[in-house]
């Protein structure tokens, strides 16, 4: 699990940058896939090289 001052950190520097949070409750399906991918996910506008 990520330690919750971290999220808290990374929520803070996404909203800065005008980007959104969405949280992904227990009991929705896409959960357990979203924990595969270490509980975090990004969607990028720009493409990273």
């Amino acid at each position: 699990d990520i330690p919750s001052d971290e999220v808290q950190k990374i929520m803070e520097s996404v909203e800065n940058k005008r980007g959104e949070v969405i949280i992904v409750p227990k009991d929705s399906p896409i959960y357990f896939q979203l924990r595969n991918f270490g509980g975090l996910v990004a969607l990028l506008r720009f493409r990273l090289d």
